[in-house]
């Protein structure tokens, strides 16, 4: 697969275009996790470009689904590369799908992922990583983090990165960075606007590729018990402030009344 990449690269290369391991293909080489068939790829050319410059490479198929996304898959036997032209998405209120544009920045398309630890690139010719965002301290310490602490625009630009979110923190048993936890849990409601097969593959993912058995069932439990912590919090505070507030009256009326204060009768 290396081979396939750095072959892909000095192609690119010598035609001045840029091309950049991504995404949870860096993520997984970071964290010395075995090799899938797949790797993600991502570059400043346009995917006609991408098609003319891979084919001296000789892929088995060349598939263009995808394309209008500004990805090109390419298949080497039962290696799977798929190469995305730089882009940023957003989101309309009133559709499920994106909407893209392709750029011509590494910068600005690792600036539109997820998560720090999705946020990485590695130039395969030198093995040089990019890393803008704090990625690799946070693979280090086992920490999910929302690119640019902004957890409310990242879920915003995509809601099925809420699910994603308990994905990765099930399947590599990571911790979910308390601003990132608390926008999971305000954003639920956004995935409404997911269609249906994208929650199902993701849904699908997640009970399948969990890192222990327990762990998506605990993620569940303690989003429960956060969520009714909160509230058993707010109906306390209500008590007391009510109380306060009934001690203060009666103590108020024992001032102007006989010159003291009868105790409240229980």
């Amino acid at each position: 697969m290396l081979d396939i990449i750095m072959t892909l690269a000095e192609a690119f290369r010598a035609q001045h275009k840029q091309l950049y391991m991504v995404g949870g293909t860096v993520r997984d080489v970071l964290l010395h996790r075995e090799q899938s068939n797949d790797a993600d790829l991502a570059t400043d050319a346009q995917p006609d470009e991408i098609k003319r410059l891979v084919a001296p490479t000789r892929p088995s198929a060349i598939v263009l689904v995808g394309e209008r996304f500004g990805t090109v898959r390419l298949h080497y036997g039962s290696d799977i590369i798929e190469i995305t032209t730089f882009r940023t998405e957003r989101y309309n209120p009133e559709s499920r799908k994106p909407e893209v544009c392709f750029g011509t920045r590494l910068e600005d398309d690792l600036l539109r992922r997820d998560f720090t630890i999705n946020a990485l690139a590695r130039d395969p010719l030198n093995g040089h990583i990019i890393d803008l965002f704090g990625g690799r301290q946070d693979l280090e310490t086992h920490i999910l983090r929302a690119v640019g602490n902004e957890p409310d625009k990242r879920f915003d630009e995509d809601p099925l990165r809420l699910l994603r979110a308990v994905r990765f923190a099930a399947q590599l048993d990571f911790t979910i960075e308390p601003q990132t936890r608390r926008s999971i849990l305000r954003q639920a409601p956004k995935l409404q606007k997911i269609s249906r097969e994208r929650i199902r593959d993701e849904m699908n993912k997640l009970c399948t590729r969990a890192a222990r058995g327990g762990t998506i069932l605990s993620a569940i439990n303690d989003a429960v018990e956060r969520t009714a912590a909160r509230y058993r919090q707010a109906a306390h505070e209500e008590y007391r402030r009510q109380q306060n507030t009934f001690f203060w009256a009666r103590g108020c009326g024992g001032l102007h009344g006989e010159g003291h204060s009868q105790a409240p009768a229980f």
